[in-house]
């Protein structure tokens, strides 16, 4: 009756749904966010995304950012999101939660262009270097990227086929310049 169960919805934390419920979502095309670095510290469990996925709603990955006083860094969250799967349900692989990442997020935002290397894409990218001592003797590089070193920043990052980041550094702007500005910013509130 508010109008919540409709396809330009996307749903945040769902850590206590229902099977009736995730049924009702995915009959009416509504979309879900997962948000462990929230849903955790603030004791509110664990959403069931394999489950959400086997019912084909799509699944983002979220993060609070700097209001809940975290880094709001998805890769981080991405692995957070595998170690706690297994306690709603089943495991996700490093894979499944880099897709949780980048095209469910963008599916849930409405932006089927985002999130995804195919034609008629965005053209946005990221590139990590996995060649250091973190990635040392790691068998896949793409779960190397989740487990072994969750916080590293992207070398590179292409925005709409423009570079951004190159060799770890914004290109555009200094980046301690926007971090005063954002602060100040802030505190004026």
């Amino acid at each position: 009756e508010w109008g919540w169960i409709a396809p330009d919805v996307t749903l945040a934390h769902l850590c206590a749904v229902t099977e009736a419920e995730i049924a009702l979502l995915a009959e009416h095309g509504v979309t879900a966010t997962h948000a462990p670095g929230c849903d955790l510290p603030m004791g509110w469990g664990v959403a069931p995304v394999a489950a959400l996925l086997d019912a084909e709603v799509p699944v983002g990955l979220g993060t609070s950012g700097g209001g809940s006083n975290d880094a709001g860094h998805l890769l981080a969250d991405a692995r957070l999101a595998m170690q706690v799967a297994p306690l709603a349900g089943r495991p996700l692989d490093a894979r499944t939660a880099l897709g949780l990442a980048t095209e469910g997020s963008a599916l849930g935002l409405g932006r089927g262009e985002l999130g995804h290397l195919r034609p008629g894409a965005a053209a946005d990218l990221c590139v990590w270097d996995v060649s250091g001592v973190a990635d040392a003797g790691v068998a896949d590089p793409v779960a190397g990227l989740l487990w072994a070193s969750p916080g590293r920043r992207p070398k590179h990052v292409v925005v709409a086929g423009r570079v951004v980041v190159r060799d770890y550094r914004l290109v555009a702007a200094d980046d301690r310049a926007v971090a005063t500005e954002l602060k100040s910013l802030l505190d004026a509130r």
